[in-house]
């Protein structure tokens, strides 16, 4: 099985990433609400069933036959909410495809979030990947949903760290340690780390990278030519948490300098674009929608019609030994 090579599943210390709640669990956790509720009525239904069939087996004795059966739960289960970027499976399979992903291959997936990203690429190419979390409580429900997940790849294969990607190294307690993986992912995340803690983040990254591995980023870049509001700049800082727009050039000057080499860019500004205020909309309709969700994507839909925000895909390579 899988485990983060450290000893200890959290990190205590203080984040140099900014102090954020991106995301609000109440979605989450209804969700798991009812997957549990569905769980307890079949085995309520298989203890009823099996008093029928066997009328000298009291309904206690029944049910409590069936009080440990091992209910689990698929990716679709948790797919409502569970997903924190953009496109679905869609972009995960184009990240496979862009790393020439195979069965058995690692990846460190910096900010992890619920694991849908691990879990996915598991149970469709049988890759071991390892997640970096920096909330708790998110940590904490991703590693309830990969133990309750069906596929045995899973639940070997996936694995998550609660900790800080900038400062996990130095943490004797938590650490990522020795280990280098295949490839380097982080899809909507590090737009969330400071402008200063960047090139610390980028070097990680690319100690963690096997020589001829592969760094996969997907993140929010500003147009080129153009520069954000200050009403932008305040909704990128106060509703986004983001803190630090670099424009695609800056990017790929900061994986150059952590050594990453033959990067190339991909423009997602006008893909995301139709995602985000598709998604901004269909929200609007949804029964038991959450004030401030709407309020973010109501945002986020905002910045990418401006023109100034946009989106990118960047793939590189660690060069590999001669």
């Amino acid at each position: 099985m899988l485990s983060p090579p450290t000893s200890e599943d959290s990190f205590d210390g203080k984040p140099k990433t900014i102090d954020m709640a991106l995301y609000s669990l109440t979605r989450a956790r209804k969700a798991i609400a009812k997957l549990e509720a569905r769980d307890e009525d079949h085995a309520e239904a298989v203890a009823s069933a099996k008093s029928a069939n066997n009328p000298s087996q009291q309904p206690a004795a029944a049910a409590s036959a069936v009080a440990n059966l091992d209910y689990r739960w698929t990716n679709a289960d948790t797919a409502s909410f569970d997903c924190m970027h953009y496109n679905g499976d869609a972009a995960l399979d184009l990240l496979a495809q862009r790393i020439d992903l195979q069965p058995d291959q690692t990846i460190l997936d910096i900010g992890s979030g619920f694991s849908a990203t691990g879990r996915y690429l598991a149970t469709r190419y049988h890759a071991r990947v390892i997640g970096i979390e920096l909330q708790q409580r998110v940590h904490d429900l991703a590693e309830l949903i990969t133990r309750r997940n069906v596929s045995p790849d899973v639940r070997d294969h996936v694995a998550s760290l609660c900790g800080d990607i900038v400062t996990i190294a130095t943490d004797s307690e938590a650490q990522v340690g020795e280990r280098q993986f295949d490839a380097v992912v982080s899809l909507l995340c590090i737009m969330h780390v400071a402008r200063e803690d960047r090139p610390a983040l980028f070097s990680q990254a690319w100690e963690y990278t096997k020589p001829g591995g592969w760094v996969f980023v997907e993140d929010f870049v500003r147009r080129e030519g153009v520069e954000v509001t200050d009403a932008e700049e305040g909704l990128l800082r106060d509703v986004v948490a983001c803190p630090y727009l670099p424009s695609v050039a800056e990017y790929v000057r900061g994986l150059e300098k952590a050594g990453f080499v033959d990067v190339l860019v991909e423009d997602l500004a006008e893909e995301w674009r139709g995602f985000v205020v598709e998604r901004a909309e269909r929200y609007k309709g949804e029964e038991g929608r959450e004030k401030e969700m709407e309020v973010f994507y109501d945002a986020v839909a905002g910045l990418f019609e401006g023109g100034h925000v946009g989106g990118a895909r960047f793939v590189g390579r660690r060069r590999q030994l001669s």
